[in-house]
């Protein structure tokens, strides 16, 4: 065959236009002459409803099926992983001829990936892709991309409306399947996420930042080597990320029994789970003073304990939602007065990480708030940036609260309801420590 890019590079197309901010990544294994390796097939199917537009004509379909029973890739999968199909092209499709690879994966809409879909921007970002160079195109009648429509129909897909994502920038296109247009392009933005991932020949970066992701990358067939949980549709295995970062398993070095080593790719196993799962969403305690480990620089002048709370973003939206209008509150000036740092990989706060998983048996990222000004700190724990950031919000809030009422300042708690109750049970659990 014709010498192509070498392994793990795709051929970059001979022009780059302008395009529309977006967000997608993907993985891929490239073969010799620019060919995209598929994943090995899997099971697996997405919900779907039947497009009411009139379906494409058979006349259309002759082409892309024969070329893709031409194609010598048995591997492709029939089905889909974790909402995701393989699709291939024919070489004489105007994407092959403008340099893009004949594979592609394509995202159908699903509940059960709902976070990754709201955090394919932050993952893009993440993949270093600039979202200006990306395009969108919305085909609700298979008429722009009759191949497309054919190659979704070849792996088993219904006929839903798809978008078509190209980023020729990074020589990547990928599809978002749904009937609404908002939730084709969250899916085509996940989409062309793993098409970007799929290139990468470094997972420990991406892993550490979007945990989640990565072992959803895994789930459809990219090769990621790492050691991560594997990914849960339904719930979360490795709750992220985000969101943004979500999530987020570890490029750099991150969590372990002495703060530093592997990391989140050495998660904690499955069976500590349950404990960590009766911490979610609930205040608890940590002590600095409780181990050997010196106190970090930045808390040094702050009182031992803090307040924590871990969450997956499922639970206490209430709380969570208000939690930054509750500090407005409770500080002066709480863009002055108050810091946040994230430390997904527990570089900064080693202490702080090992007394956290002393409590719940697992290591996850974190971010501490500090409000010098009151001497008060706190710890939000999750995998996926945004739900830490706002479990830290809340945590910080409570402890400011629970402050304020030993020392008798009144709390008005009559648009904070859901505070007032955490702020309850961080006293009953500070008693227990």
């Amino acid at each position: 065959p014709p010498r192509g890019p070498p392994p793990g590079k795709v051929a970059k197309p001979a022009y780059v236009e302008e395009e529309e901010d977006t967000g997608i990544e993907e993985e891929f294994d490239l073969d010799v002459g620019g060919a995209i390796t598929p994943p090995r097939p899997s099971r697996g199917g997405a919900k779907r409803q039947q497009l009411p537009a009139p379906a494409p004509k058979k006349a259309r379909a002759a082409a892309p099926r024969a070329a893709a029973q031409a194609t010598p890739r048995a591997e492709v999968p029939a089905g889909e992983v974790g909402g995701v199909k393989w699709l291939t092209i024919s070489a004489e499709s105007a994407f092959v001829q403008a340099g893009l690879p004949d594979l592609a994966p394509a995202v159908w809409q699903d509940p059960g990936l709902q976070d990754l879909l709201s955090s394919a921007q932050h993952i893009l970002a993440a993949l270093d892709v600039d979202i200006s160079t990306v395009t969108f195109s919305h085909d609700t009648e298979w008429k722009d991309h009759p191949d497309i429509g054919e190659a979704i129909k070849a792996t088993g897909g219904e006929e839903l409306c798809f978008c078509v994502v190209e980023c020729p920038e990074m020589a990547m296109w990928a599809v978002g399947v749904a009937n609404s247009w908002k939730k084709r392009e969250q899916a085509a933005r996940l989409a062309l996420c793993v098409a970007v991932a799929a290139n990468l020949s470094d997972f420990e970066k991406l892993a550490a930042e979007q945990p989640e992701f990565t072992a959803f990358c895994e789930s459809v067939g990219v090769s990621t080597g790492s050691n991560l949980p594997p990914f849960s549709p339904a719930v979360s295995a490795v709750a992220t990320a985000d969101d943004d970062a979500a999530p987020v398993k570890s490029r750099a070095k991150g969590p372990s029994a002495d703060g530093g080593g592997r990391g989140l790719a050495q998660a904690t196993p499955a069976a500590e789970a349950p404990l960590a799962a009766g911490h979610r969403d609930r205040p608890f305690w940590i002590n600095l003073l409780a181990g050997e480990e010196a106190i970090p620089d930045a808390l040094e002048s702050m009182a031992p304990e803090a307040v924590v709370l871990t969450t997956l973003g499922t639970g206490r939206k209430g709380l969570y939602g208000k939690a930054e209008a509750a500090l407005a509150a409770l500080v002066e000036d709480p863009a002055a007065d108050i810091v946040y740092h994230d430390d997904p990989n527990w570089e900064l706060f080693p202490t702080v990480g090992n007394a956290v998983k002393a409590i719940t048996g697992t290591e996850e990222c974190q971010t501490v708030a500090v409000c010098v000004s009151l001497n008060v700190w706190a710890v939000g724990v999750g995998m996926k940036g945004k739900n830490r950031f706002m479990a830290a919000k809340a945590a910080l809030a409570t402890a400011i609260a629970l402050q304020n009422v030993e020392t008798g300042t009144e709390v008005n708690y009559e648009e904070f309801s859901s505070l007032q109750e955490v702020v309850e049970e961080a006293a009953e659990a500070r008693l227990e420590v």
